[in-house]
């Protein structure tokens, strides 16, 4: 007997889908700038900050929703699932503080132009990372449909962050 805030599964098919949705607008903006951005590998330090914080953001906000999806009541196997994901995520957001050292330098050396040929790299895999984050919180929410106010605030962080562009 299901409960009143108790919904069915809706089928592994259809969560699938739900999760490729969710995370389809990062995705697009990854496969695009995988295509199309090609950085020298010299950002000024206005650029790197922008860049670095706006994906910052988006990683936050899929970490945030990887934490809310927890809180209510995540079942364990799916628990494992999210934090494994968060995990990565959080590795991903680590790195951010390497850019963060590299801009506070510059700031203070007066230095206009950063040489760094891996930012690219960092952000088009942290952008990945939160994609991944999203399509995890948007399976969950299907699997366990109290999860769906996590999704939609994610989802309207995340739209809202890739509109922004990068």
């Amino acid at each position: 007997v299901l409960g009143e805030n108790t919904m069915p599964f809706l089928g592994e098919d259809t969560c699938l889908t739900q999760k490729d949705r969710a995370s389809a607008d990062i995705d697009r903006k990854v496969e695009d700038l995988a295509a199309n951005w090609r950085p020298t590998g010299y950002y000024t330090v206005n650029e790197m900050i922008k860049i670095r914080d706006r994906t910052f953001m988006l990683m936050r906000t899929a970490s945030d929703g990887i934490d809310k999806a927890l809180a209510a009541g995540a079942p364990p196997d799916i628990r494992t699932v999210l934090h494994d994901v968060q995990r990565r995520l959080q590795a991903k957001m680590s790195k951010s503080l390497e850019y963060t050292n590299i801009i506070n330098t510059a700031l203070q050396t007066g230095t206009q132009v950063i040489d760094s040929p891996s930012f690219k790299n960092w952000v088009i895999t942290s952008l990945n990372a939160a994609s991944v984050a999203t399509g995890a919180v948007a399976y969950m929410a299907c699997i366990k449909p109290s999860i769906v106010s996590s999704l939609q605030a994610i989802y309207a962080a995340s739209t809202a962050l890739i509109d922004a562009s990068i």
